[in-house]
């Protein structure tokens, strides 16, 4: 899932902090 966050964190900013707070 962190890699794919990753990626999402380049497409999106929004979902970065996301991912942030997942991981």
């Amino acid at each position: 899932m962190v890699l794919s966050a990753h990626h999402v964190y380049k497409r999106d900013t929004r979902y970065y902090v996301v991912a942030r707070s997942h991981v």
